[in-house]
């Protein structure tokens, strides 16, 4: 396997991206003025301009849904949460691109949807039922000094960008893989290039298919995450998997 130099239009990214991300900067759900919180000054910097004296009162006290530890006047180093997203189907993937001060990395991760916890891994996902048209994801990061960060995002899925209903017949194993991947087709397909693409977009690895029913990628020279397997024929391009590749 080997990697090519690609033209301009393979960086393009190929999953659709949602439309509607915002942040969510004050959400009065949540305002809860009884609440107890403790009386630790660890300040953090609301998207409003406000400084509560700590997350517990930026939440409760203030009603805030997003805030970073990066204050001017108490944590200049600090850490702030971002990510990334890619919609696929019913399938919105996340992925953390939060920051933190050099020589204080991240530790944890906790991801939740309308307030509610369901993930701690730096990549996750959230599936679409059936009427849903609107996530509240947010994300906290606390990082090895004790910065934490927190923010709340809306995507609207209604007018997210629909990946193109999948056509192709095709089979990827193992998955989640760490070295080699079999890629088996249910009816001769002509050649072209096999893409893994990260959840950001970035084409990370391309090997050149002579077409047929059968193909195998090395993996193991990538970093464990998400990728989207894909096949580009000419102009056209179809995802064919979604692989998860673990580490070694």
């Amino acid at each position: 396997m080997f990697r090519l130099l690609l033209p301009l239009f393979l960086a393009i990214t190929l999953i659709g991206q949602t439309q509607a991300q915002e942040i969510v900067c004050v959400d009065s759900t949540h305002y809860y003025p009884q609440a107890l919180c403790p009386f630790v000054y660890l300040p953090v910097c609301g998207c409003n301009g406000t400084v509560p004296g700590n997350s517990c009162e930026a939440f409760n006290h203030f009603a805030l849904s997003c805030w970073d530890g990066i204050c001017p006047d108490a944590n200049p180093s600090g850490c702030r949460v971002d990510i990334t997203s890619e919609w696929s189907g019913d399938t919105l993937f996340l992925s953390s691109a939060s920051i933190a001060a050099p020589g204080d990395p991240i530790q944890t991760y906790s991801w939740e949807n309308h307030y509610t916890p369901f993930a701690t891994t730096s990549d996750t996902y959230l599936v679409r039922s059936p009427g849903d048209t609107t996530f509240l994801v947010s994300l906290g990061v606390n990082t090895q000094g004790g910065c934490y960060a927190y923010c709340t995002y809306a995507f609207d899925l209604s007018t997210a960008i629909q990946e193109p209903t999948r056509k192709l017949g095709v089979k990827t194993f193992p998955n989640p893989v760490s070295g080699m991947v079999q890629i088996l087709f249910d009816q001769d397909e002509q050649g072209g290039l096999l893409l893994l693409m990260d959840l950001m977009g970035r084409v990370e690895d391309v090997q050149t298919w002579q077409g047929g029913r059968r193909a195998e990628m090395d993996v193991s020279g990538l970093a464990a995450g998400m990728y989207f397997l894909v096949l580009q024929q000419g102009g056209h391009r179809q995802t064919l998997d979604r692989l998860v590749i673990t580490a070694h």
